[in-house]
């Protein structure tokens, strides 16, 4: 049994008439009677009572019409959802951002993306690597930023950079013999960052930088930080061939992938980041 085959038999049985339903359904009437001896047969009963002056629904003609018409409005609302759900799908654009980026980047990313993308919803994700790079979320987000050193980094894939540096909110903690050192909690970063410090030292690790000034109020405390991230207020020290870190970006929409890489770029430029081009 085909939907085709209900279709037909609704028709003829509005219309009362297989000629007045053929033209209606624009299949000609041997076609139409052919498909509807067929579901008869299928069925194994008669649905209309034929004469040379009306067509008439049996009595199992009229049960039969009243499911053959609950399901199609079943099979309609059912299309009208999927088309819903496919229609949300594009309408929404999923994207994670590690934490590392979080405060202040973050921001000014959702802002530019939205700005760039009016007539998209926004669902966004702070995630760290294993959650980004799960099988379920590599096929959910749209697109990925994450931390990396940006002298091991694809070109293609790197946003922005900037050197790390030593900031504290009290300048005097530099030459402290107690300072306690905060690192970004990211495992790709950890390794060559605890190389920067003395032996022996006291170290905690950030697990966001959103609220890293407050971190940073903390007595004795020095933070390794990029350039770009440190808070206006703070006091800084340079690291002689400091590594840099890069802002990365991986794009799962390869049309996107041009504009956005763009606008990222730039946004991250006006944020104190040094732009990278290709």
């Amino acid at each position: 049994m085909e939907l085709r085959q209900l279709n037909y038999f609704i028709a003829i049985s509005d219309a009362k008439s297989f000629t007045r339903a053929a033209e209606k359904l624009y299949v000609s009437q041997p076609a139409l009677t052919g498909q509807i001896n067929t579901l008869e047969n299928e069925l194994g009963m008669k649905l209309f009572d034929r004469t040379n002056k009306s067509v008439q629904l049996t009595p199992a003609g009229e049960v039969f019409y009243k499911h053959a018409t609950q399901v199609l409005s079943e099979v309609e609302n059912t299309l009208s959802h999927v088309q819903t759900i496919r229609q949300n799908a594009q309408s929404t654009l999923c994207f994670a951002v590690h934490p590392i980026f979080s405060g202040a980047p973050f921001l000014a990313i959702y802002r530019a993306v939205q700005s760039y993308f009016p007539n998209r919803q926004l669902l966004f994700d702070i995630a760290d690597f294993s959650s980004m790079e799960s099988a379920q979320n590599r096929r959910r987000y749209s697109f990925r930023i994450f931390p990396g050193f940006a002298d091991q980094s694809s070109k293609e894939q790197l946003l922005a950079e900037s050197p790390f540096l030593f900031a504290a909110m009290d300048k005097s903690v530099f030459s402290s013999d107690t300072r306690l050192y905060l690192l970004p909690s990211c495992i790709r970063l950890i390794s060559k960052l605890t190389e920067l410090l003395p032996d022996n030292a006291s170290i905690s690790l950030i697990p966001s930088l959103d609220r890293i000034e407050a971190y940073m109020e903390l007595s004795d405390t020095v933070v390794l930080l990029p350039q770009a991230l440190v808070p206006p207020k703070a006091f800084c020290q340079s690291i002689p061939n400091a590594p840099r870190l890069g802002a990365l970006l991986i794009c799962s929409d390869e049309q996107m992938k041009e504009p956005l890489t763009k606008i990222l770029r730039q946004t991250l430029a006006n944020r104190g980041w040094e732009r990278n081009s290709l």
